[in-house]
C-alpha cells in the first residue's frame, strides 16, 4: 500500500501534524494484511525537512523545491518515482490549492484533504476544517475518511537520538533559547542564569540569521558574572537539536517552533509565551510543558513580576531533579 502526504513546510506547522502522522501509521499497520507493505511517502520543501527524520516510523522523503510548489506542473515534474508509483492514498495536509492537485496527478484512487474553495472539486473525501480547538485535533476526522474509524490521538515521542555531548551523565546542561527583543538578546535571562551556581548551560537562539548566531550569543555568554559556565548552541541542523535537548535536564525558551520540537523529543518544556495560542501547545507529546503567559496581566503587574514567577518554577524543577539525581 502506497501513501503519498503533503505535510506542512513551517516546523511548526510541520511538528503538530505528527501525532496524527503516529495514529495513521499505528491503525494501517493493524488494518492491512500482513503480507502487504505499507509505504509512507512524506512530501515536503526543503525548509523544516529534517524535522521528518524524528518521525520514529519508516518513510520516504520527497523535496520539492519552494519556489515550484507555487506551480501545479512544477510540483508535479519534482515528484520524481513517486510519479511512477501506484499511489493508493494521497493526503493533503495543507490548505493549497497546488498541493492538492498534486494528488490528482498521482492519480491517487483516494485523495483526502481539506474542504475548502475548489480544492473540494479535486478530492474524493473532503474534511471541514475546524477553527476552534487545538490544532492537530483538525486531523481527527481525516483518520475517518481515510477508513481506519477514529483512533484516539495519543501523546507521542521522537526517535531516541544519541547524546550531542559525550559527558552528558557526568556534566549535566540546561538548554536556553534565548528569544530577542529590539534586536538584541533578552538580558533578563542573565537573571535566571545567576540563580544557579556551578550550572552549565547551553544557550541557543533561532531569532538570528546563522551569521550572526555565534557572535550574538558568545557576547551574551560574556555577560554572565556568576559562577556558571555557558556554552554556545548554533541552530544549524535540527538532528542536532534533537541529540541536545533530548538529553537535556530542561528546555526553557520564549515562543518559538522549537518549543515543539523539544516536547516531542520528551524533553521537559518550560515556555514564557507572550502569544494567546494554545491551539498549538504540547498536550500530545511525551515531554510536559509548563507554559507562564505574560499577555493577561502583562501591563498590569509589569514585565518582572512575569519573569520572578517563571524563574520561581524553573528553579524549583531543577532543584527537584538535582536532589533526585544526587540522591541515587
Amino acid at each position: 500500500m502506497n501513501i503519498a502526504i503533503r505535510v506542512p513546510d513551517e516546523l511548526e506547522l510541520k511538528v503538530s501534524i505528527f501525532p496524527f502522522l503516529h495514529a495513521l501509521d499505528r491503525s494501517l499497520d493493524e488494518l492491512i494484511d500482513e503480507s502487504e507493505v505499507l509505504n509512507i511517502h512524506l512530501i515536503s520543501s526543503a525548509e523544516s525537512l529534517r524535522a521528518l527524520n524524528f518521525l520514529p516510523m519508516k518513510a520516504y522523503y520527497q523535496t520539492i523545491p519552494k519556489d515550484d510548489l507555487n506551480n501545479i506542473f512544477a510540483a508535479h515534474r519534482n515528484l520524481g518515482s513517486l510519479k511512477h508509483t501506484k499511489v493508493d492514498l494521497y493526503i493533503s495536509m495543507t490548505e493549497n490549492f497546488v498541493d492538492v492537485m498534486i494528488g490528482r496527478n498521482l492519480k491517487a484512487k483516494k485523495r483526502v484533504g481539506f474542504a475548502k474553495g475548489k480544492n473540494s472539486f479535486f478530492l474524493t473525501d473532503k474534511v471541514e476544517i475546524k477553527e476552534t480547538g487545538h490544532f492537530t485535533d483538525r486531523y481527527i476526522g481525516f483518520l475517518a475518511k481515510i477508513g481506519v474509524g477514529k483512533p484516539k490521538i495519543r501523546r507521542v515521542s521522537s526517535r531516541t537520538f544519541d547524546p550531542y555531548f559525550k559527558d552528558t551523565k557526568e556534566n549535566p546542561y540546561i538548554v536556553l533559547n534565548i528569544e530577542v527583543i529590539e534586536d538584541e538578546l533578552n538580558t533578563h535571562w542573565l537573571d535566571l542564569i545567576s540563580h544557579f551556581e556551578d550550572q552549565r548551560f547551553i544557550i541557543m537562539s533561532d531569532a538570528f540569521d546563522k551569521n550572526d548566531q555565534k557572535l550574538k550569543l558568545t557576547e551574551f555568554a560574556n555577560k554572565n558574572k556568576s559562577k556558571n559556565t555557558i556554552e554556545v548552541f548554533e541552530t544549524e541542523d535540527l538532528i542536532d537539536f534533537g541529540k541536545l535537548v533530548q538529553n537535556s535536564e530542561v528546555f526553557i525558551s520564549g515562543d518559538s517552533p522549537y518549543v515543539a520540537l523539544a516536547g516531542y523529543c520528551g524533553t521537559q518544556v518550560f515556555n514564557l509565551n507572550r502569544q494567546k495560542n494554545d491551539d498549538m501547545d504540547n498536550r500530545y507529546f511525551i515531554g510536559d510543558t509548563v507554559v507562564c503567559s505574560i499577555h493577561d496581566a502583562y501591563y498590569k503587574d509589569g514585565l518582572d513580576f512575569h519573569y520572578g514567577k517563571f524563574f520561581d518554577e524553573v528553579l524549583e524543577y531543577v532543584d527537584i531533579k538535582i536532589k533526585k539525581r544526587e540522591s541515587k
